[in-house]
């Protein structure tokens, strides 16, 4: 991994430390959009799903106060 890194940020002609920096700010866009994914799945389940009226309606509620923006 450590050369894969080092030939990746050489490519880049970052350093390695701008490399694991830049890494980072991707790894935690992806796991907000999959906690979104996962809230929206949540509040938007079929009425048949084991989750309680109550979950469904308070994930929708927090789902329809985010400020969505574009990528």
């Amino acid at each position: 991994m450590f050369r894969a890194v080092e030939a990746q940020a050489k490519r880049l002609k970052v350093l390695r430390s701008e490399f694991f920096a830049r890494a980072a700010v991707r790894l935690l866009a992806t796991l907000e959009d999959e906690r979104v994914s996962a809230s929206y799945d949540e509040g938007f389940a079929d009425e048949d799903s084991p989750q309680s009226a109550f979950t469904r309606r308070a994930a929708r509620r927090s789902l329809l106060a985010i400020e969505w923006k574009d990528k």
